[in-house]
């Protein structure tokens, strides 16, 4: 939306001849529709409608696992190509030998077998990287975000995420409607926050 106000009020440098996105409350007062995202919610209909665009599979290939070892809990394995999510699977009560073969063996029937693992380091991934492995890389969470508005490593790559949906750089038509469907549940449920130092928090 194109600012151009000419009141003594609106006409500064700060805000003329800018553009900006209209935010939620806007949506409903001003154009009378059902608002697409809230004020602190992270994904938005638009970033969603774009992830389920299919797009080309471009990009170098990485593998993603985050381990569950007990009850009905799953371990899931995903690999993309670039924007393009190309394998998702689900395994039950696997040890930690069975998933690291699992994973290697995905990625020399994927053409890639040399390609990185990453796996959630906070959990009870950290047995998957053997001495001196450098193809699978912890990931943790609850680390050190790379820039200093965020207050970890999980809340950057949140909302990173998010933002790469917006502008059309994840593509998740492989999963199955149901997995869809729950997958749109969990992420529309994030919330962010400033913490109290002033950094973004979901």
């Amino acid at each position: 939306y194109q600012c151009d106000w000419s009141s003594d009020v609106c006409s500064s440098d700060l805000w003329s001849n800018k553009r900006y996105t209209i935010g939620p409350e806007a949506e409903a007062r001003i154009l009378g529709s059902w608002p697409t995202t809230s004020d602190t919610g992270v994904w938005s209909t638009t970033g969603w409608n774009k992830a389920l665009e299919k797009k080309e599979a471009i990009g170098p290939l990485v593998m993603a696992v985050d381990v569950a070892l007990f009850g009905s809990d799953t371990t899931v394995i995903c690999a993309r190509r670039g924007a393009k999510l190309i394998h998702f699977e689900q395994l039950i009560q696997q040890d930690l030998p069975a998933i690291r073969t699992r994973c290697l063996e995905l990625l020399s029937n994927l053409g890639e077998p040399g390609a990185p693992v990453y796996f959630d380091a906070d959990g009870l991934g950290a047995g998957l990287q053997h001495n001196g492995d450098r193809q699978f890389i912890p990931y943790r969470g609850s680390g050190r975000p790379i820039l200093s508005q965020y207050n970890n490593r999980r809340t950057e790559t949140i909302l990173w995420l998010a933002k790469q949906a917006e502008e059309g750089k994840v593509d998740i038509t492989i999963l199955s409607k149901d997995q869809q469907h729950e997958l749109r549940t969990e992420l529309f449920a994030h919330q962010w926050s400033l913490n109290k130092i002033g950094r973004a928090h979901v």
